[in-house]
């Protein structure tokens, strides 16, 4: 449900950074959102659904059996604390995310550009992608999302833990 209210929200940010300036001005959300609905109407919103669709449920599938299995085998194995094998293994679940999940990023970020109608379906995408550049096509912006996401959500998952066992000392229920 989250996917279907925000991919919308995605399709204008896209087409904003991607479409050409009007004498030297990036177009505001609303002038997109009205050019959008005006050259594809409503469904123009839902430019690269189907692969968000694909990527979102899969990558939270990865990240969390990956965070599960490394926690207790830092925990129980290794003996290492808990904020350290929480930091780890949340950095563990977010890297395979990355890595499991890029392919289908890359195919909805070229899908959501308003004027970008090279493909006519995700697996026409997928075909291209591969035959145009390869599997290194399917790794665009990898590098830049590893080292934006691994800190961020190992960090988040420490303090999330650190309150969860906090707010456990109060009896609220």
């Amino acid at each position: 449900a989250s996917t279907f209210l925000n991919v919308p929200f995605q399709v204008i940010r896209t087409s904003m950074m991607v479409n050409e300036t009007t004498r030297g001005k990036q177009p505001g959300m609303f002038q997109m959102m009205f050019k959008i609905y005006k050259q594809e109407g409503l469904l123009g919103f839902y430019r690269g659904l189907m692969p968000s669709l694909i990527r979102l449920p899969l990558g939270n599938a990865f990240y969390f059996s990956t965070l599960e299995h490394s926690k207790k085998f830092l925990q129980n194995k290794l003996k290492l604390n808990e904020i350290t094998s929480n930091f780890l293994s949340s950095a563990a679940g977010i890297a395979v995310q990355c890595l499991v999940t890029n392919p289908m990023y890359v195919t909805s970020t070229r899908f959501e550009a308003l004027g970008f109608n090279q493909y006519s379906n995700l697996f026409d995408a997928l075909k291209h992608i591969y035959r145009d550049e390869g599997l290194l096509g399917f790794t665009k912006g990898l590098k830049a999302l590893l080292i934006k996401e691994v800190p961020s959500h190992a960090s988040f998952y420490v303090i999330y833990e650190l309150n969860n066992k906090w707010l456990s000392k109060f009896k609220f229920l």
